[in-house]
Formats: structure tokens, C-alpha cells, sequence
């Protein structure tokens, strides 16, 4: 099996295909009732040769254009959203949620049942989660969370900033323990770096202001790790401010900090 591709349908479901051989495979998991389709790569040039220009077919690679064709127009895949998959097929990282989350939809795509392979954990994590995000929603009756408020600071978000890094260390804490070996009583800045590949981390914080110097520190604390991750005042997930630096518990950098909350692995996907 040479390169797999995700991307999603018109209709927002989940597409997975892989160029097999002489032939494009389609998966569909949420088709009831063909979930697996498949194409030869000469009936697509075959096809592809009575398409009228002008058309998108130079746009895309051979096997993206194989697979919307082999996809039928009842499950049009969207071209533009296929990606290489850079998880090799068959990996697996406990507690580390991978499935597909969309808010407008009932039932979306998750390739591990949560609920049924965690059990108590997966409810205590999600209610820690829900208080946080609950906490989060009190706070915003009291400083409306707009632009103009984004510098506000006090005692009481540096203490809810505090509850979200320990929730988001507990969380990478989680995945280390599932998936070493040896599981360490304490970990460094060193061993969290080990969770930002598969938890996508770097994509999430690389770019501009406060998201780089939270990159910039991950990488940082990779080649110069320390022992106690909640030491470094105002940087956020990963530390909290103390109380000499109260004016660093900013709202933006409790906002900041609650997304990490959100995407905690050991939630293992959304309610």
C-alpha cells in the first residue's frame, strides 16, 4: 500500500483511499450501505481523457482524481480537503482520540469506542473537563470574553489558568503512561515533548505570538529538559504564573490555555 489519503465528502463525512496496487481503494465509514469502493487506474485515465477542459484534474494528483471519481456522486469527494496521512496504517496510541469531530452532526466518525474501552475513566475525564469549561463560562458573566477585555488579570482567572494546566498536564501524563514501557513516577519537560508528534502539538502552537513562544519552549525544554513543568511564570499549557506575576494570568492566555483543555487526550474524543 503506497500513500493513504483522508479527506472529506460534500456532505462532511469522512473519506479514507490508497492507491493498492494497480487500483484506487475507497473507505467510507459512514455509508450504510457501501462503505468500501474501489477504481482501476486505467478505467480512471480511461474516464479522465473524456473530460472537456476546462476542468481541475491538472490540480490534483492521479490518485485524489481516481478516488472522486470511484467515490460516485453520492459521496463527491472534496478535492481540495485530501491530505497524506503522515500516521502510518495500523498505529495506535492509547488514549489518543482519532476520530472526526463535528459539532452540527449527531453522530460522527470515531474508529475507537471511548466509552466502551475506558469505561469510569472516560466519564471522570470528560466531567473534569466540563467543570473546567463550566468555571470558564462563570468567569465570562463577570468580563465579557471580547477584545477589548483580552488584558484583564486577576486572582481568580490565574487560579482557573492553574486548573487548566494541571488538566492538560494530567492529560499528557495520561498518554505517556499508556504508551511507555516503563512508566516514570515524574516526568520532565523532555518526556512531554513525546506526546506533541502524535498529538499534532507542533501544528497546533506553530505560527505567530503567543502560539510560537509556546512552539519555541516545547522544542526548547526537548533539548533542555526540567523537572518540575509548572515552574516557568506566564507560559501556557504547560506552566502557570505564580503569584508575582498575577498580571501574566492574563483571559486571552487563559483562552489560549483552555484549547489544549479541549483537546486533552485523555478526554479520548467528545461526549
Amino acid at each position: 500500500m503506497e500513500d493513504v489519503y483522508v479527506a472529506n465528502t460534500i456532505s462532511g463525512d469522512l473519506c479514507v483511499f490508497a492507491k493498492v496496487g494497480d487500483e484506487v481503494k475507497i473507505y467510507l465509514p459512514r455509508d450504510h450501505y457501501e462503505k468500501f469502493h474501489r477504481i482501476g487506474l486505467d478505467e480512471w485515465r480511461r474516464m479522465a481523457a473524456s473530460y472537456s477542459a476546462p476542468n481541475d484534474l491538472g490540480l490534483y494528483d492521479e490518485v485524489v482524481n481516481a478516488a472522486w471519481q470511484g467515490a460516485g456522486p453520492q459521496n463527491a469527494i472534496v478535492k481540495s480537503s485530501a491530505q497524506k496521512l503522515r500516521t502510518r496504517i495500523g498505529t495506535y496510541h492509547p488514549r489518543i482520540w482519532r476520530g472526526t469531530f463535528d459539532p452540527r452532526r449527531m453522530h460522527c466518525y470515531n474508529a475507537v469506542d471511548a466509552r466502551s474501552v475506558y469505561g469510569s475513566e472516560y466519564i471522570r475525564t470528560n466531567i473534569a473537563a466540563s467543570s473546567l469549561f463550566d468555571q470558564m463560562q462563570y468567569l465570562s458573566r463577570y468580563i465579557e470574553p471580547s477584545a477589548a477585555n483580552m488584558q484583564a488579570f486577576g486572582n481568580r482567572i490565574r487560579e482557573l489558568l492553574i486548573l487548566t494546566c494541571t488538566e492538560v498536564e494530567a492529560g499528557w501524563r495520561a498518554v505517556l503512561d499508556q504508551n511507555s514501557v516503563t512508566p516514570k513516577d515524574r516526568y520532565t519537560t523532555g518526556d512531554y515533548f513525546r506526546v506533541a508528534e502524535p498529538l499534532r502539538l507542533l501544528d497546533e502552537f506553530r505560527g505567530h505570538g503567543l502560539r510560537a513562544r509556546i512552539f519555541k519552549f516545547l522544542v526548547l525544554s526537548s533539548k533542555r529538559p526540567r523537572r518540575h513543568v509548572a515552574r516557568r511564570p506566564g507560559a501556557v499549557p504547560i506552566t502557570h504564573p505564580t503569584p508575582g506575576h498575577v498580571r501574566s494570568a492574563a483571559l486571552k492566555v487563559h483562552f489560549r490555555g483552555v484549547k489544549p483543555a479541549s483537546l486533552d487526550p485523555g478526554l479520548v474524543g467528545p461526549t
